[in-house]
């Protein structure tokens, strides 16, 4: 594990940034607001929760994204539940390429769709409320695991890292 001190230039803005995320906050915002027209849930609560995540992340690992359906393949239906699993080719986001002038994503894999979800405001506002929920007990459970690192300096506790 790094240095908490190691730092990079970000390509784009010349600030600061962690040197193992390589992620810069106000650029990637910049990225991600470009393209809020693009896209939408057709849920208001939704798109405001993706687009604060896209806002507001300090690395890839905390983004939301809505992916059209026409971006999933190999459809198939989950036994015993009413949701299907898909191929997702491109994958989620790692960071900005600033040669490309795009996203770097991590390729393909199988994700979960839920199914009747978006049109049922009901439902929409329970999901987020549980994932919500979530984000703020992994948050929890890194700021402790943080605390813990940061006030220890042996060597051995440094190379421990978060399943997060």
């Amino acid at each position: 594990m790094s240095n908490q001190n190691d730092t990079v230039l970000c390509k784009e803005c010349g600030q600061c940034i962690n040197a193992t995320t390589n992620w810069c906050t106000s650029c990637n915002a910049k990225h991600f607001e470009s393209n809020f027209q693009n896209w939408t849930s057709d849920s208001v609560e939704l798109d405001e929760f993706i687009r604060k995540t896209q806002r507001t992340a300090e690395r890839h690992e905390c983004v939301f994204e809505w992916v059209d359906y026409s971006k999933f393949t190999l459809l198939e239906k989950v036994e015993h539940s009413k949701n299907h699993r898909a191929y997702w080719k491109e994958g989620p986001l790692l960071g900005w390429d600033t040669k490309l002038n795009e996203w770097s994503r991590n390729g393909g894999q199988w994700v979960k769709l839920i199914t009747n979800f978006c049109g049922e405001k009901y439902y929409a506002s329970r999901f987020l409320k549980s994932v919500k929920m979530l984000f703020v007990f992994y948050l929890f459970l890194f700021l402790i695991w943080y605390y813990l690192v940061s006030m220890n300096n042996n060597a051995n506790y440094r190379s421990f890292y978060p399943l997060i």
